[in-house]
């Protein structure tokens, strides 16, 4: 059975991957849904992170096994250190965001890839600690 913080790590690791396919088709629809899909899953992220690090600085165990994945498995787990790095990730992914509207306004090209792999590079900064 997974408890609540082994759940949060994998729920941190699949939110923006899922992010990242839903924002390329947002923008399809229009470039506003597509800029509050970004928000939307970074946000998401942050409260995530914020929920993994109360439970970890509580002394609660937060570890994730995903066996025969490349033969070996992957193992995540997160310790006070871990949850206070995946935290600080999250915020300045959430910074990155709110600044890159602004950037963007004159540099408008292929904003739909920018979405998805801001997503997916955020997964790999959360998912490394």
């Amino acid at each position: 059975m997974l408890r609540i913080p082994s759940l949060l790590i994998g729920m941190l690791l699949a939110a923006p991957i899922v992010g990242a396919m839903a924002a390329p088709l947002a923008g399809k629809k229009s470039g506003s849904m597509r800029d509050l899909t970004l928000r939307l899953f970074t946000v998401l992220e942050l409260l995530l992170a914020a929920a993994l690090f109360a439970f970890v600085i509580q002394g609660q165990d937060a570890a994730l096994t995903l066996d025969g994945i490349c033969a070996l498995g992957l193992r995540f787990r997160a310790d006070g250190f871990r949850g206070l790095y995946a935290l600080i990730a999250a915020i300045m992914w959430v910074a990155v965001c709110q600044f890159s509207k602004q950037y963007f306004a004159s540099h408008g090209e292929h904003l739909g890839r920018y979405a998805c792999f801001t997503l997916l590079t955020q997964c790999g900064a959360v998912g490394v600690c």
